[in-house]
């Protein structure tokens, strides 16, 4: 077993959303840079399929199964930005004002939407973010936008980091056209073009004080074909950018070496996805379950202040959400002639709405035996904010003539879920700025590590988390550049 050492200004660990900014504004500064990733290289001609297969996906999808919740993560180079929808939004600026129990603002005074929208320009900027034009809105999203102003509410196009869209539906399993803006595309090559390095396939075990100078270690090991080789990497400066997950665990791992004082992953954060589905009326026209875009490409801000959740009409069932569908009561038998017509109807006549808001409390990891724990406590007042927030979504449809059907959760191994769980792939906040690390992003009592992923993010995003992750990474890679 061979072990291999090197140096390097700085180690970024990821290559997502967090990662990208400060490892190509490094390089870009003449820093050397070493980029590690957990996950395959991506080269779209030749690793993406059009598939979901449950094979192919488990070589990229991960998910962290706790009590009451579970957590999707991607393990790829690019992070998570070869598979997500491209949806590119800023975070509402009532999102920066959320409070934890005791009342306490989660984001830093001075860290609100007005200061981190210079560093959203940067990020749309590199990613070629624009909002769609009405011909990209798709049928289901069409039919939403006429059932929200027929029912004296609003809507609006999204905004994407996408062109050229083939409309092919295969989103969550990543683009093969080279529509879709990945971080491979734009920042990752730009920090390669500067010289960083890159070595995928290669997990991080620990961090610890280099004894000989300053500076840290950084324990892994890389798998290239049959061979396991370990790597010990002597670094200036460290990024931490493997997710919020991933972040966590190697200071959960690290956290003796270190002499680690400050709370990791206590007060977790995530968006919360609501979902109804339902059978359109005759008086709508067919919609689109299948082809298109990842989604309909419309958003109503209407239900933001006052429920803290913004309401989003789905397409084809995500790949990380497996659930199974009837029609009718709850008494119904899953088995009949009418719930087979309308299985076969589904692509063009149902309709799935769902919304994306704040988590009520928060949930824990932790690191238990070598293996990472997620424990979500769901108390009477969250069911009682679920059963609002759905309701408000069975409001809009009953609204419209649509008929309800049932949607009823499974796990990863088929199994049904017999209590309410939540399912994330948008989760946060498990080291908060301002508390695990100091306000320029910098863990606390340890120069020269840096956090940059959505652990730094320390509250609900509301929408979806990525340009936030994004920005936030400008942020901290513009302090780096200052330190």
């Amino acid at each position: 077993m061979k072990t291999l050492y090197r140096d390097t200004d700085l180690c970024v660990i990821g290559s997502g959303f967090g990662a990208a900014a400060p490892a190509m504004r490094m390089a870009q500064a003449g820093a050397s840079v070493l980029i590690l990733d957990r996950g395959p290289m991506i080269r779209p001609e030749k690793d993406l399929k059009q598939s979901m297969h449950p094979d192919y996906l488990r070589r990229y999808y991960h998910q962290l199964d706790g009590d009451g919740m579970s957590m999707t993560t991607v393990r790829a180079w690019g992070g998570a930005s070869g598979f997500y929808l491209g949806i590119s939004l800023r975070s509402p600026s009532m999102s920066f004002d959320q409070q934890d129990a005791d009342g306490q603002r989660l984001w830093p005074e001075f860290l609100d939407r007005q200061f981190l929208d210079q560093y959203y320009d940067r990020a749309e900027h590199m990613l070629g973010v624009k909002q769609v034009g009405d011909n990209d809105v798709s049928r289901n999203g069409q039919i939403f936008s006429q059932i929200m102003h027929e029912q004296g509410g609003t809507s609006d196009r999204v905004r994407l980091a996408v062109s050229d869209c083939k409309k092919c539906g295969f989103c969550v399993t990543g683009c093969v056209h080279g529509s879709k803006h990945a971080l491979y595309e734009n920042y990752l090559p730009s920090a390669v073009s500067a010289g960083a390095q890159v070595m995928t396939d290669t997990r991080v075990n620990l961090i610890e004080p280099s004894p000989s100078s300053s500076g840290y270690l950084i324990f892994a090991e890389r798998r290239t074909g049959t061979e396991l080789q370990h790597l010990v990497i002597r670094a200036s400066r460290v990024c931490l950018s493997a997710g919020t997950v991933g972040t966590a665990e190697i200071l959960l791992r690290s956290r003796k070496a270190l002499n680690l004082h400050t709370p990791i992953a206590r007060h977790v954060q995530a968006n919360i996805f609501y979902k109804r589905i339902a059978t359109l009326p005759e008086a709508l026209p067919d919609g689109e379950m299948y082809r298109g875009y990842g989604l309909p490409n419309v958003v109503s801000y209407d239900y933001l202040s006052s429920d803290e959740m913004v309401v989003i009409p789905y397409k084809a069932i995500p790949a990380q959400l497996m659930i199974r569908l009837r029609y009718g009561s709850d008494a119904q038998s899953w088995w009949g002639e009418q719930q087979v017509e309308r299985m076969m109807a589904f692509r063009h006549r149902t309709f799935v709405l769902t919304a994306s808001g704040s988590m009520p409390g928060s949930a824990q990891l932790s690191l238990h035996q070598g293996r990472m724990r997620l424990k979500y406590q769901m108390s009477a007042s969250h069911r009682a904010i679920h059963r609002h927030r759905e309701g408000i979504l069975e409001d809009i449809l009953r609204s419209a003539d649509m008929s309800l059907g049932y949607a009823e959760e499974i796990d990863n191994r088929g199994r049904l879920r017999r209590d309410l769980h939540y399912t994330t792939t948008h989760q946060v906040g498990s080291c908060p700025i301002g508390t695990t690390t100091t306000e320029r992003g910098q863990l606390i009592g340890h120069p020269g590590i840096y956090i940059s992923d959505g652990s730094l993010v320390p509250a609900s995003t509301i929408v979806p988390p990525s340009l936030t992750i994004l920005a936030m990474g400008e942020y901290v890679a513009e302090q780096m550049l200052q330190d």
